[in-house]
């Protein structure tokens, strides 16, 4: 009996530790990636575009994915060739409600502020920002994922993707991608 309950304690701890590093995932990075890590170390990651001190590129090999839904297209950014975010284009109402299920089930209830037609979700889970915005007038669904202390570090926290931005680098990713197929 004894060995019994040592052995379900020994599981229970096991899938707390397995459930745990699964929830840190984007705290430690994106897409297997972590935060931080030079650009020139990323040999499958293509560069698209620069637009400031920010370096927009995507990873040849993407492995973010939502169960079940169509994979979205991930774009990184690099300032001083360093991984500091992640943005994620989402193209249909399952995938934003996959990837909203996912950051709630990991990170709690959001914050939620409405910034005009746009629904903004945010988190915060130690050093990394997420947000999760839809706006139902456009159409628009996307999300953000930050590493702060890079961000803040070089004064990009606050830069993000306008709409206008993502399709920029939809249309470059629609032409890089196709030299690959």
């Amino acid at each position: 009996m004894l060995r019994g309950k040592w052995g379900l304690a020994a599981a229970a701890a096991a899938l707390v530790l397995m459930l745990g590093s699964v929830c840190l995932a984007e705290t430690q990075g994106f897409g297997g990636v972590a935060w931080g890590t030079p650009a020139k170390e990323l040999k499958h990651f293509l560069k698209l575009k620069t637009k400031g001190a920010v370096d927009y590129y995507i990873n040849l090999n993407e492995s973010f994915d939502l169960k079940g839904v169509d994979k979205p297209v991930v774009f990184y950014a690099f300032v001083d060739g360093r991984l500091y975010a992640a943005y994620v284009k989402l193209e249909n109402a399952a995938s934003f409600e996959a990837l909203r299920q996912r950051l709630a089930s990991k990170y709690g209830k959001p914050k939620l502020k409405q910034d005009g037609d746009t629904v903004v979700r945010r988190w915060k889970k130690g050093d990394v920002k997420v947000k999760l915005k839809s706006n139902p007038v456009t159409g628009t669904m996307k999300a953000g994922f930050y590493y702060t202390p890079l961000a803040e570090s070089k004064k990009v926290l606050g830069r993000e993707l306008a709409p206008s931005e993502f399709k920029e680098l939809m249309k470059d990713y629609d032409r890089e991608i196709i030299k690959f197929k």
